[in-house]
């Protein structure tokens, strides 16, 4: 078994990279230039921006799904396959400390709030700024090292 970066490992670095260090960020169908939906996701009812250098990796997986040919239904479903290969592949890296996930998400707003929004109940305003629970699925990471083509 190789000890290097597999094809999907190598794609899902370079496109956050890409999204880090320009001014373009990808969401669904191609890369944006909106930066009021740059970082913004949503989670038990809140719309919440991410924080620099964190990525909600659905939209990643979107874009990559819709570059590979992976979708169907006019590209508003991934197919289930490349789902599992898109998941092993993030569990590798996040292995391979390329990817950090964690329990607490720093966000640097929120933009709106669920209807029965309880005080400090998801969103924590802690010391380093605010934050929000995450559950065990590596749906919101960080990226670590940066992938070069000399990378194995």
């Amino acid at each position: 078994m190789s000890k290097g970066l597999g094809k999907i490992e190598k794609m899902i670095l370079k496109t956050l990279e890409l999204s880090k260090n320009s001014n373009v960020f990808f969401v669904g169908k191609g890369y944006s230039y909106d930066d009021n939906t740059r970082h913004s996701f949503s989670m038990h009812g809140y719309e919440v921006v991410l924080r620099e250098g964190w990525y909600d990796l659905r939209k990643n997986l979107k874009y990559l799904a819709i570059q590979l040919n992976q979708t169907y239904c006019n590209d508003a479903y991934v197919n289930g396959k490349f789902q599992s290969t898109y998941s092993r592949a993030v569990k590798r890296l996040i292995q391979k400390n390329y990817l950090e996930k964690s329990s607490l998400i720093p966000i640097s707003k929120v933009i709106r709030y669920p209807s029965n929004h309880i005080e400090n109940h998801i969103i924590h305003n802690l010391s380093d700024g605010l934050f929000i629970f995450s559950n065990r699925q590596n749906r919101i990471v960080k990226l670590v090292k940066n992938f070069t083509k000399n990378s194995t």
